[in-house]
């Protein structure tokens, strides 16, 4: 699954009507439907690399497997 995670649920009650989610509830819809791999993607153009860098060893530690989508990334089957 490829899910706009464009914030943090901490992020996401300043920008709950800006049209994005957050990579913690793209995990949890990823767990409920039993999705193999999810993808996330779209980030906050505001987030520099540490904090993308934190995102990506939160969601691997919160579900392991979880790609972070970065500039440059080819998914294949």
């Amino acid at each position: 699954m490829i899910y706009d995670a464009s914030y943090t649920d901490a992020e996401f009650p300043s920008h709950k009507d800006w049209g994005h989610s957050t990579w913690q509830e793209g995990v949890r819809l990823a767990d409920e439907t039993g999705v193999k791999t999810l993808v996330i993607f779209h980030h906050d153009p505001g987030h520099d690399d540490d904090f993308m860098d934190q995102v990506a060893k939160d969601a691997a530690l919160t579900r392991p497997g979880t790609i972070v989508a970065q500039e440059g990334l080819v998914l294949r089957p």
